[in-house]
């Protein structure tokens, strides 16, 4: 260690350790000069935010959560003016988290609101907690998205209003789509839907719509997926949400690729992306940008692909979207399999397989995993092949049910016949 870093080491160690033989209460004054300090040199005479605490960046966000940890702690000084202090420490939580947010950090976000929720009562807190279980969803928590939209859902039906219930009820049909339960998906936004017209806003029936019609799709009903979406984005598109707007147009330029026209797909995969680039949402333009290569893949553009791919991951990153980084490096593998590069598809499926796992996408797991037996039955590698296969086609029905893998079954079946091998099942 050099003498300055050493020196600076020290010093903080010192600081700290000075700072806790302080009493609770005399920290709580520390705190409060701190908090004045800041105040005195930023401006913090702040706008209220809006009812689902929605704000406009400004300059001081980025000590937001500076302000919001002294305020905290100075409500611990002796005949501090605790309402005060409580009000202003959520005002800096909310500046804070939405700034966390802007900037993808999802696990900083999780600890901005999930404090609020803490302080906070009535629609506030609905709206705290409906924000951690986004957070945690983006993340891929899966598990703990679906707890505390619960407990949101709760506190929307006892405490708040129609609006909230309604949200509520979406965001836990969008966690229940992203775990393969359409069923129960569609339950949960088929009762949302009842509440449309009782004070609900046209940019949450949109959005609901919308949400309605990728259940729809995933469950084979295409038309009426088809007119779901158009609908969606015509509200929308009157409400003058531009990024579910986005959203929207994507999913129904996948399903034409899919489904329907293709060319009128992609050109509406390409409105998405526009979209996306004028409101700066990396999130959905790097999922835009797998679905065109996977269009690029399925036309046998592979080097195109691979480059679509390469530009995806950069907005996953930027994002911190790593359940979306996992399905670019698939996507990318795929591509380099069918294009003949091996070695780089067995890497890109390693890549993916360990990010699935960190996030828990058991579903992308599985289907990493039967992957990797296509590019072992090219290589000639049929033991090793047969060893993913029954992983992959083993998780896939643990988490799908019976019927999960179908089409894995008959790809892999054709993958066997063309390497001139028996199939494995």
């Amino acid at each position: 260690m050099q003498a300055n870093e050493h020196y600076l080491f020290r010093h903080a160690i010192m600081r700290d350790a000075a700072y806790l033989l302080h009493p609770v209460t005399l920290r709580g004054t520390l705190h409060r000069i701190a908090l004045e300090l800041l105040e005195s040199h930023f401006d913090t005479v702040l706008p209220e935010a809006g009812p689902n605490l929605a704000t406009k960046p400004l300059p001081m966000d980025a000590v937001a959560a500076e302000l919001a940890r002294h305020a905290r702690f100075a409500q611990d000084e002796p005949y501090a003016n605790f309402e005060l202090l409580r009000r202003r420490e959520a005002q800096f939580l909310i500046r804070a988290g939405s700034h966390a947010e802007a900037n993808y950090d999802h696990h900083e976000s999780i600890a901005f609101w999930r404090r609020l929720s803490e302080i906070a009562a009535g629609k506030q807190k609905f709206w705290a907690l409906h924000r951690v279980s986004q957070a945690c969803r983006a993340l891929g928590r899966a598990d703990e998205a679906q707890r505390v939209a619960e407990a949101a859902r709760q506190l929307a039906t006892e405490e708040c209003g129609i609006e909230e219930t309604v949200v509520s009820l979406g965001q836990l049909g969008l966690i229940h789509w992203g775990r393969g339960d359409h069923k129960r998906a569609r339950s949960l936004l088929e009762q949302a839907a009842e509440f449309f017209g009782q004070g609900t806003s046209k940019r949450i029936e949109a959005n609901t719509i919308g949400m309605l019609g990728m259940v729809h799709e995933q469950s084979g009903m295409i038309d009426e997926a088809r007119e779901l979406y158009e609908r969606a984005i015509e509200l929308l598109r009157e409400a003058g949400d531009r990024e579910n707007e986005g959203v929207f147009l994507q999913n129904l330029g996948g399903l034409e690729i899919e489904f329907g026209d293709a060319a009128k797909g992609e050109r509406l995969l390409h409105q998405a992306i526009a979209v996306y680039q004028d409101v700066d949402d990396y999130t959905n333009h790097g999922i835009a940008l797998n679905n065109l290569a996977l269009r690029e893949s399925s036309r046998g553009e592979y080097q195109r692909a691979v480059e679509i791919a390469d530009q995806a991951m950069r907005m996953h990153r930027k994002a911190g979207n790593r359940r979306s980084l996992g399905l670019a490096f698939a996507n990318r593998s795929n591509a380099r399999r069918k294009a003949g590069d091996l070695e780089g598809a067995v890497a890109d499926l390693q890549e993916a397989l360990a990010i699935h796992r960190e996030v828990g996408n058991s579903v992308s797991e599985g289907k990493a995993l039967c992957d990797m037996m296509l590019v072992e039955l090219v290589r000639g590698n049929v033991d090793s092949a047969h060893r993913y296969w029954m992983q992959g086609i083993g998780l896939l029905r643990r988490v799908l049910g019976p019927g999960g893998g179908d089409s894995e079954v008959t790809e892999m079946r054709e993958a066997c016949a063309q390497a001139g091998f028996a199939p494995f099942e």
